[in-house]
């Protein structure tokens, strides 16, 4: 057994993945979200690679108590299937003995980093002699404080780092949007008016827009590349593409787990 504990992101919830697998399933998200914690704790428990010779999709759907669950993971694409066998991908970045041995040995870490400059303050403070100067008076020490928050980290590169900011309104393609957007053939005059309207609707914010349009771009071609198939071959949308559609729509990256 690898422990009683898993990695669990957060943001998990947000995932377009989630979605698609609860709309295949006709279940609420929140409810898929939980589903996929016991299924990645039983992969965590009884595996150590992610692999489940063994286990048949029927035994995991029953285990989460709804059927078809296994196959809509897969077609999400957090879960495989090959000759019979079923295993999770990249389950040695979330799960396993040696996700888990990064992660406590980084909280360490931390808790020692920590425990030192609390020690070094209070030997500090104790060893000064009565001659020595004493800490800034508390008006000027807050003074000092509230000047630092004010004043922009200073990037590796040199010069000040950008602060993430709504969308200008002069806000336009630069020549590197406009040539990615010819390579892959999307068109501008309609993605652009629509990533402005996503972004201003949501009140987003980032360092770099062009950076953000370039996704938008790359995403729209993704997206426009897996309509043409369903097109062609006259079939129904697959939760992936439903999940590749709904990155593209909101202007984030699609990112299997």
């Amino acid at each position: 057994m690898a422990g009683d504990w898993i990695k669990f992101e957060i943001s998990t919830h947000e995932k377009p993945e989630v979605w698609a697998i609860a709309e295949r399933l006709d279940v609420d998200p929140d409810a898929v979200v939980g589903k996929l914690l016991r299924v990645w704790a039983w992969f965590d428990q009884h595996t150590e690679t992610g692999n489940a010779p063994t286990v048949t999709k029927k035994l995991l759907d029953r285990h989460v108590c709804v059927s078809g669950f296994c196959d809509a993971v897969i077609d999400a694409g957090w879960m495989c299937e090959e000759d019979g066998t079923i295993f999770l991908p990249n389950f040695d970045r979330h799960n396993g003995k040696t996700a888990k041995t990064r992660a406590t040995t980084a909280k360490r870490v931390a808790a020692h980093k920590s425990k030192e400059r609390t020690g070094n303050a209070e030997g500090n403070d104790k060893g000064n002699a009565d001659t020595v100067t004493g800490a800034l008076p508390k008006e000027e020490k807050r003074r000092e404080e509230k000047n630092k928050e004010n004043t922009p980290p200073v990037s590796p590169q040199g010069g000040k780092a950008k602060r993430a900011a709504q969308l200008p309104e002069d806000f336009r393609p630069n020549e590197t949007n406009k040539r990615l957007a010819e390579e892959l053939g999307v068109s501008l005059v309609t993605e652009f008016p629509q990533f402005c309207d996503h972004h201003q609707a949501k009140g987003s914010t980032m360092k770099d827009w062009h950076a953000a349009m370039n996704t938008w771009i790359r995403n729209a071609h993704r997206f426009a590349r897996s309509g043409n198939r369903q097109a062609a071959a006259g079939q129904k949308e697959t939760p992936r593409e439903r999940a590749i559609r709904m990155a593209a729509e909101r202007g984030i990256p699609y990112d299997p787990q």
